[in-house]
């Protein structure tokens, strides 16, 4: 057996604490390692704001899976990378996010077909947001029909670790950002 991360979120007075948990050998006791506070976590995003993007504030990216672990492991990459992430269990509830016009209209989006009830209607809806959108899937999922008839960003199929779906958004926000090197003031 290997070894393996899990991170945990913490409701708390002043916010949400992130616990960092090491387990070894897939047994269920956890040792904490490390916990941030939120204005530390702030501090940190903006820091990593600075190395990816060109903007002021750190870039919003929607994830959307069904299953809580994945998505909150794949949160916590994306705040360390200094992302604004957000997670949501179901198309329809982004969609409905979206409309009600509470949060802001992300600038990337994941979309992990395991358990979601993918139909022509609310997939075009999320192709119609007109931001990059990245599909998570196995082989099943990815040969659906509907899938197919809908042009993304990027499509990954599983196994697919989270260090590799942050480094295809990391692309994505730059190819949206441009080559910096056309920047003026920047000299090659």
């Amino acid at each position: 057996m290997g070894e393996r991360w899990r991170v945990r979120l913490i409701p708390s007075l002043h916010g949400v604490k992130l616990r960092y948990h090491f387990m070894k050998d897939s047994c269920d006791t956890c040792l904490p390692l490390d916990d941030i506070e939120p204005h530390g976590l702030m501090a940190r995003n903006r820091i990593a704001d600075a190395k990816v993007s060109t903007t002021k504030y750190a870039r919003i990216v929607w994830i959307i899976d069904n299953e809580q672990w994945p998505r909150a492991c794949l949160r916590a990459e994306l705040i360390e990378r200094g992302y604004d992430a957000v997670g949501f269990t179901d198309i329809r509830r982004a969609l409905s996010a979206l409309r009600s016009r509470l949060r802001n209209r992300p600038d990337v989006l994941v979309l992990e077909l395991r358990g979601q009830q993918v139909t022509r209607r609310n997939l075009g809806s999320l192709v119609a947001v007109r931001a990059p959108l990245i599909v998570l899937g196995g082989a099943q999922e990815l040969n659906d029909p509907e899938i197919e008839e809908f042009r993304f960003a990027a499509i990954l199929k599983r196994p697919v670790t989270l260090g590799s779906i942050a480094e295809v958004i990391d692309d994505i926000i730059r190819s949206a950002d441009g080559p910096r090197d056309s920047m003026p003031g920047n000299s090659g």
